[in-house]
Order: C-alpha cells, then sequence, then structure tokens
C-alpha cells in the first residue's frame, strides 16, 4: 500500500517512543482490516463468536480473502471464539443464511417489513435494490457462552485498548455494559449503532450515547453512507442521487459512530490516541490531542495539520487553484464594495 506523509509521521512518532497500540475487534467476521497504515504499530485481537465464521478466520477463507480483501500485515493478530455481553453465561447465537445478519437477538419481522428498499449502488446507478428478506431467515439457533471485555482483556494480559471496534449486529449496548470498569482505559471506540429498532429489545444509537457520554468520551463523527439508507415508498426510477449529492428522502438504518475518551491522559496512550484518528483522517481532533496531551512537537503538529499533505499531486494542484480562485474572488469583492462605497460617498 501507498503510504502517505501523515500515516508516515505517526508511525515515526509512534517507534520513537515504543509505542503498540492495542486494537480489539469485537464482530470480526470478515478478518481484522482497520488501520492498515499503522499496522506496523498494532497488536490486534479479533473476536468472532459464529464458530462457523470463526474457523474461516483462522483458516484464512473468510468471504472477504475469497473476494481478494487482504487484511493488513499487523505487528501481532489472534483470533479468539468468544462472545462479549453485559455479563458472563450463556446466550442464544442465531445462525441466518445471510452469515452478516447471525447475532444475538431475535429479528422484528413487522419493523424490518417497513423497509422495503435499500439504498444499494444509487451514488452510481438509478438502482435501488429490494431487501433481501430471506438473509434475515433463521438456519440454526446455538448456545454460545458469553464474557465481558474486562474479563477478555484480565485473561489475556491487556492493560489498555487504544482502539475498540464493535460490531455485532444490534448487541453492542449489551457489549459496552459489560466493558464498563474498563472503557476509562479506552482510546477510541467504533461502535455501530441503529435508529431503527428492527431486532426485538435492541438498543438505539441514543442508548450508546448515553452509556458512552457517562464515560467521558465525546462523540466525534458518525461514518454514515448513501448505502445504509432505507426507503419506505420510494423506488427506482423515482429518484436518482447524483455521486456528491445527499439524498433527502431515505431514512438513516445504521451508522458507526467514532467517539473519543477524554479522560486518557497518559502522553504515550494519547500519542496512539491522535496517531489513530489522523489515520483515520479525524485530522482536527487528532492534531488536537498530539499538540496539547501527548506532548509533541509544534514542527510535526503543524505538518500534520497542513490539509495538502492528505493529498495526492493532482489532489494538491487542484488545492492550490482553488485557493487562488478563492483569492481572486475575495480581492473582487473588497474592490466591489470599495468601489460602491465611494460612490456612496460621491452621491451623499
Amino acid at each position: 500500500m501507498v503510504v502517505n506523509v501523515p500515516t508516515r509521521t505517526c508511525v515515526q512518532l509512534l517507534e520513537s517512543r515504543d509505542v503498540v497500540i492495542q486494537f480489539v475487534d469485537v464482530g470480526a467476521r470478515n478478518g481484522v482490516t482497520h488501520l492498515p497504515g499503522l499496522a506496523s504499530r498494532i497488536d490486534a485481537y479479533g473476536l468472532e463468536p459464529n464458530p462457523e465464521e470463526y474457523e474461516k478466520l483462522v483458516t484464512g477463507s473468510t468471504d472477504a480473502a475469497r473476494q481478494g480483501v487482504i487484511s493488513p500485515t499487523y505487528r501481532t493478530l489472534q483470533y479468539f471464539s468468544h462472545a462479549l455481553g453485559d455479563a458472563p453465561g450463556e446466550q442464544t447465537f442465531y445462525h441466518r443464511h445471510g452469515a452478516g445478519m447471525a447475532g444475538m437477538l431475535v429479528l422484528d419481522r413487522e419493523r424490518l417489513s417497513e423497509i422495503q428498499t435499500h439504498a444499494g449502488n444509487t451514488r452510481f446507478s438509478d438502482r435501488i435494490s429490494e431487501i433481501d428478506t430471506s438473509a434475515f431467515d433463521e438456519r440454526q439457533a446455538i448456545k454460545v457462552e458469553t464474557i465481558t471485555l474486562d474479563a477478555f482483556l484480565e485473561k489475556n494480559s491487556i492493560s489498555n485498548v487504544d482502539y475498540l471496534k464493535i460490531d455485532v449486529e444490534g448487541f453492542e449496548y449489551q457489549v459496552l455494559e459489560g466493558a464498563s470498569p474498563v472503557l476509562d482505559r479506552v482510546g477510541v471506540v467504533v461502535v455501530e449503532t441503529c435508529f431503527v429498532p428492527v431486532r426485538v429489545g435492541q438498543k438505539l444509537f441514543s442508548d450508546v450515547d448515553q452509556l458512552l457520554r457517562g464515560s467521558g468520551f465525546d462523540l466525534i463523527r458518525f461514518e454514515i453512507d448513501q448505502e445504509q439508507l432505507g426507503y419506505k415508498t420510494l423506488k427506482a426510477p423515482t429518484h436518482y442521487v447524483p455521486p456528491g449529492y445527499s439524498d433527502p428522502y431515505g431514512q438513516p438504518l445504521v451508522s458507526d459512530a467514532v467517539y473519543v475518551n477524554r479522560s486518557v491522559s497518559d502522553p504515550d496512550r494519547c500519542l496512539a490516541q491522535g496517531a489513530i484518528l489522523i489515520e483515520k483522517r479525524f485530522v482536527d481532533e487528532g492534531v488536537h490531542i498530539l499538540r496539547h496531551k501527548a506532548g509533541v512537537d509544534e514542527k510535526t503538529c503543524a505538518l500534520l495539520a497542513d490539509p495538502t499533505v492528505y493529498f495526492s499531486s493532482g489532489e494538491r494542484a487542484r488545492h492550490r487553484g482553488y485557493r487562488m480562485v478563492d483569492q481572486l474572488m475575495d480581492r473582487v469583492g473588497r474592490a466591489k464594495r470599495r468601489a460602491f462605497g465611494l460612490m456612496g460617498r460621491a452621491g451623499r
């Protein structure tokens, strides 16, 4: 992969202090793939409770791998067949025909039936795909043992988690509840949240947000795109959304929400936190943490704050062109205002 200036700089900062990012991926069905640019400085732990999908992980035969997706080369990578929850015990796990739909909660068929269509590739065509409800059909129900995140960390001698990603098909709140004793040792959380309860007893974004805010986290960004919108009545060719335009019709169904822990104070952990945010292109927040909490020098922070270092050579040229046009229009505007001012004084 091509390593850009910000990524290379963050890796060098991590190496200079011998900081290793601890990354726990809860719901790793298709392999651990986040933060590829920082992979050489990451110890990654993938948790997948689905026995069939776990077997694919350890044999390198996941659905993503068969499609040619290559997992980053992490410093270390381990997979575990654990199911996380709010307490240790036994939980029913529902296999479904769509492996990505499998999980702990029963589907609310009535609510799901309201969403007739899904955005699919509407950014690039006028096709809106009907939801294939057969993917939600239960194939088998099995019993799995659940543990809490703090128990997993203790068992594997993991003192802190710099990056916690959770995607467990509506069971995210319960995982976070079980992680409450250790959330103060988590730097960045990326959690799938839902806005429409298509599972029985499912917690929504508002519940997850309150839990994390109560633990010292702030919401930084939603990572939502056109494909995560649902439609109740509109179908192609009713409306087409051109590239670059937002859709005024669809309802958000799910979105990854990115949270930052404000209570992290150790400079090395703040360095990891800032590097993660910059790698995910939350540059403003990342540079702020590096400058004010991680003790990174001003020259490096200024480099990382420069928007042009995140562009390719062609993008940089366009950026310079845009700035020149903006400056020209600003000068024209000032000249017009001066001219109108002179005309006004002359008419009095």
